[in-house]
């Protein structure tokens, strides 16, 4: 039986990259990523802001990190991150 056609949950990329900026006043941290497969992005540096300014508190320039991240209608919006080991 079909599940329908709701309406589709939103797409999730997977990225790891380098944090260059911290901004806990807008929100946004700068990674320089590899490519994002989900987005057909390729590497690049950018700005993201992030869904639980929280997050911010624990990242620091240099720090190597993975992150999910979605399209919001504003942009990306990183979802999750996390330190790499």
């Amino acid at each position: 039986m079909s599940s329908g056609t709701g309406s589709a949950p939103a797409s999730v990329g997977h990225g790891k990259g380098v944090v260059k900026s911290v901004d806990t006043a807008a929100g946004t941290v700068t990674i320089a990523h590899g490519p994002i497969k989900a987005f057909g992005w390729k590497g690049m540096t950018m700005a993201f802001a992030v869904k639980h300014r929280s997050d911010l508190s624990a990242l620091k320039k240099g720090e190597h990190v993975r992150f999910d991240v979605i399209q919001d209608t504003q942009g990306p919006v990183i979802t999750k991150i996390e330190e790499l080991p």
